[in-house]
C-alpha cells in the first residue's frame, strides 16, 4: 500500500522511516564492499566468491 503523498506528490517519510533506510543501504554498502575486497587480491568474480562463501 502507498504512502499518502504531502502537497508536492512526495512521501513524507518519518525520521524512524528515514533512519532505517539509511541503515539497511548502509549495510548493503558494507556488504558489497567486502565482497569486493575479498575478490580483488583472489582475481575471483563475483559469482565465484559467492558460490564459495555459500551465499544465496
Amino acid at each position: 500500500m502507498l504512502a499518502p503523498l504531502n502537497e508536492e506528490g512526495v512521501d513524507p517519510m518519518t525520521g524512524q522511516r528515514q533512519a532505517r533506510i539509511k541503515a539497511r543501504a548502509a549495510k548493503l554498502h558494507r556488504e558489497v564492499e567486502g565482497l569486493k575486497a575479498l575478490r580483488k587480491p583472489a582475481q575471483r568474480g563475483q559469482e565465484q566468491i559467492v558460490q564459495r562463501l555459500g551465499i544465496t
